[in-house]
């Protein structure tokens, strides 16, 4: 009887210590990885500048010779208003991502197939901001109906 209850006492202190270990394990090394660097460091631009990003596809970190990727860039949330695909020899290549012309969002989406499975990362978005003078004229402009009545 003694034998049962020190089992019963110490089952929830065992459990305990083998869930927060279990929580400590590090994330899954991914098969197929994207790394996308903005040629402008805070992925800011201002409007009508072209935006470019090189792009590196990774099998288990390395680079992948020879892989072929699908990319699309538009405005966010809106069709794509240019769609491709490319071979990037050495798994590292330049794609030109577009400009804006008003303020905005645009959006690159990029994938690849390896071994019949389709691998797609987060998207990567690039702002197109005004500068100071030029949003206040954009607002005065657009919402003038709104600023007279106030």
């Amino acid at each position: 009887m003694k034998i049962i209850s020190r089992c019963l006492l110490l089952l929830p202190f065992v459990t305990f210590f083998a869930s927060t270990s279990a929580q400590n394990s590090p994330s899954p090394i991914k098969l197929i990885e994207f790394v996308l660097t903005p040629d402008a460091k805070d992925w800011n631009y201002t409007i009508n500048e072209n935006a470019s990003v090189t792009i590196s596809v990774l099998k288990f970190g390395v680079p992948m010779n020879n892989v072929s990727i699908s990319y699309e860039t538009g405005p966010e949330m809106l069709p794509a208003d240019k769609k491709n695909s490319i071979t990037l020899k050495k798994g590292q290549g330049k794609l030109e991502v577009g400009t804006s012309k008003q303020p905005g969002f645009r959006e690159l989406l990029v994938s690849t197939e390896y071994k019949g499975k389709t691998y797609t990362p987060i998207s990567g978005h690039w702002r197109f901001e005004e500068t100071n003078q030029e949003s206040l004229d954009w607002i005065k402009n657009n919402y003038r109906n709104e600023l007279d009545h106030t």
